[in-house]
Order: structure tokens, then C-alpha cells, then sequence
């Protein structure tokens, strides 16, 4: 409770004296100057003061209360997209690696592919001459070997 307080009941002095009092000790508002401590001992304004501060916050408590529900439900939400914040990173971090796994397999794959062109190539251009059938089997038996050896250094 704050110690200034100036909204307490007071009448005036009277014949002329322009000072006001409290009516519930009697003391003068220059000596309380809105200090609570300087009321007198007893003092029926104080006391009824303390009970409706202490009634407002009978009043606020259910409010407050709410407040408290509502907070700890916002921070148990925090805790959960922090959580999965951290989970969607782990698996983007995963995807990235994937990624780059994958792209590093696709440049092998259009490596071996532009072997296999090639060796078409060279078959079609073997078949249209004498005896070039045999000359194609050999380019392409080559090639699936060497394909092979490769794929096998890959696994």
C-alpha cells in the first residue's frame, strides 16, 4: 500500500481557519501532508482505506489468477515451437545433406549416361561398315564393363 493518501474525509477547521482536518483522528492535513503514518493511531479513515485496498485485491485476485493461467499457457506454447523449431532445423539440415548426396549422385549418373551416348554413338557409326557389328558388341561390352566396375566402387 502506498503511504500518500490525500482521500480520506475532512472538514474544515472552521471561524475563519482555512486548514482542514481528518475526520476520523482529527489531525490536521498539514501535519498528514498524504502520509498514512502521520494519521493518528485508530484512525477510522485509515482503517477503512486498508479495507477497501484489501477488497480490491480480493476482487483483482481471480483476475490475476487468470493472468497467471494465461501466461503459463503462452509459455508452455513457447516451449513447444521452440521445440519444434528446433526439430524442423534438424530436418532441413537433414534435406540439405540429402540434397547434396543426391546432386553428387546425379552428376555420376550423367557421367555414366554420356558414356552410354558415346558408346551408341560409336555403334552406330560401327554398324554402317563391314563387319562393324562386332566392332559395336566390343564398344558396348567395354562400356557395361566399365559402368559396372564403377557402380561396384560405389556401393
Amino acid at each position: 500500500m502506498s503511504d500518500f493518501w490525500d482521500g480520506y474525509e475532512q472538514k474544515p477547521y472552521g471561524k475563519g481557519n482555512p486548514y482542514y482536518y481528518c475526520v476520523g483522528c482529527g489531525r490536521s492535513n498539514v501535519h498528514i501532508n498524504g502520509n498514512l503514518a502521520r494519521h493518528g493511531s485508530g484512525c477510522t479513515e485509515v482503517e477503512k482505506r486498508r479495507a477497501t485496498l484489501a477488497q480490491e485485491a480480493v476482487m483483482a485476485l481471480p483476475e490475476v489468477k487468470g493472468l497467471a493461467e494465461r501466461l503459463a499457457a503462452a509459455q508452455a506454447d513457447a516451449r513447444e515451437a521452440e521445440a519444434y523449431s528446433a526439430e524442423l532445423e534438424a530436418t532441413l539440415a537433414v534435406a540439405s545433406h540429402n540434397a547434396t548426396a543426391f546432386g553428387h549422385k546425379i552428376v555420376a549418373l550423367e557421367a555414366k549416361l554420356a558414356k552410354v551416348v558415346e558408346a551408341l554413338e560409336a555403334g552406330v557409326i560401327c554398324t554402317t561398315k563391314h563387319g562393324g557389328a562386332a566392332e559395336f558388341l566390343r564398344i558396348a561390352r567395354a562400356t557395361l564393363a566399365e559402368l559396372e566396375a564403377s557402380h561396384a566402387g560405389k556401393d
